[in-house]
């Protein structure tokens, strides 16, 4: 498993919103027949359009009063993690690895698994998303590659780099490759071998992380202090939902804006409309699968309406705005947990929305500030 520093830290990464993938839908939801990837990877969901009502121009005293929202008391303290809880999770997590035998003393078979590297080129000229390192393809007529791909590895003696002079199908999805003869050039690294029992041994943990750690002290320590850093910011965030919480029940409304209900409440039913029609079932079915009705999704929508309301009131009352400097800095970190550059991240989701983003942690930020917290 390489760069596993990487791939844990950026695990407990704060991203925007998340939305619901592929796979929690499909435990209540048939197949859909497309899956369409978002920009980067990331399973983030886009950038909403303006509500008629704008609360972050608007005078809000007249729709709510706030209550106290310094000096509250909340607690940012993570238990303890015990030796044995440690032990037991690092148990876990070493099961999981599935670390797999590198085979490399027979040439490929139909049916082997292999990992390799490949360049595409049309005309000499490597094409765009045809070029990938470390990739594993299992080498039959179902292996997801363009006809002739996988035929063309079998009889592979791992190391070896072979061309495969391939055609792509008339109907490919990407028209200036369709029915276009190309050249991969493919180097098979190994086939991988039945999986190797989880050990806590140097020699385990060398093979695990393709030589990131070589030493299982050096791991343990690295995974227990991951753990610790884990649990420190689920603490936090938990601290500070608690204080947006508590300044909500403080806050008096006198009224909420119905163009912003109807705003959240006509975003909301678009959301699983787009899912019933991905999965090709009922928009009602949709909503009974997620225990929905048109009235819970109307209370929700004057709740986040309500969120809105004193979110910009704290941000009225402190004066708190989002300099070009802070902005910069900020989307290049949420950009980074997001997994996708600043640049796809801003036109996913445009500046005014992730300005807000922004704005949003400055007022959490804030609110933590002046609580009275235990640690």
């Amino acid at each position: 498993m390489k760069h596993i520093r990487h791939l844990l830290t950026a695990a407990a990464g704060i991203a925007l919103t998340l939305a619901l993938s592929a796979c929690q839908l499909s435990e209540i939801l048939p197949k859909r027949e497309t899956e369409a990837p978002l920009p980067g990877g990331t399973g983030i969901t886009p950038a909403v359009t303006t509500a008629a009502f704008d609360p972050a121009t608007a005078d809000l005293t007249k729709y709510v009063t706030l209550g106290n929202y310094k000096g509250i008391a909340v607690e940012d303290k993570a238990a303890p993690l015990t030796d044995e809880a440690f032990d037991a999770q690092l148990t876990a997590y070493l099961n999981s690895l599935n670390v797999r035998a590198k085979i490399t003393d027979r040439k490929t078979a139909e049916n082997d698994t292999v990992v390799m590297d490949y360049v595409g080129t049309l005309d000499g000229v490597a094409f765009a998303g045809g070029t990938a390192q470390g990739q594993s393809i299992t080498l039959n007529d179902r292996s997801g590659y363009i006809d002739g791909f996988a035929q063309g590895l079998i009889g592979v003696t791992p190391g070896e780099t072979v061309k495969l002079d391939l055609t792509f199908p008339t109907d490919y999805h990407a028209t200036d490759l369709a029915g276009k003869a190309v050249v991969f050039t493919v180097t098979v690294h190994y086939i991988l071998g039945d999986v190797i029992p989880a050990e806590r041994t140097d020699a385990y943990i060398t093979e695990a992380t393709e030589g990131e750690f070589t030493s299982f002290a050096e791991f343990s320590a690295f995974y227990r202090g991951y753990l610790d850093d884990s649990a420190a910011d689920d603490a936090h965030r938990t601290a500070l939902s608690t204080l947006f919480e508590t300044v909500f029940e403080n806050t008096v409304f006198h009224s909420v804006p119905a163009e912003l209900t109807e705003f959240y409440y006509v975003q909301n039913k678009a959301q699983y409309e787009s899912y019933a029609a991905a999965y090709g079932v009922p928009y009602e079915t949709v909503l009974q699968s997620f225990g929905l009705t048109e009235a819970s999704l109307r209370a929700e929508a004057e709740k986040l309406a309500k969120q809105d309301l004193v979110f910009f009131s704290l941000v009225q009352a402190e004066g708190l705005t989002v300099t070009d400097a802070e902005y910069t800095e900020e989307l290049a970190i949420l950009a980074a947990g997001a997994g996708t550059s600043a640049a796809e991240l801003e036109a996913y989701y445009g500046k005014d929305y992730i300005s807000d983003v922004i704005l949003w942690n400055k007022m959490m930020d804030m609110l933590y500030s002046y609580a009275n917290v235990s640690k």
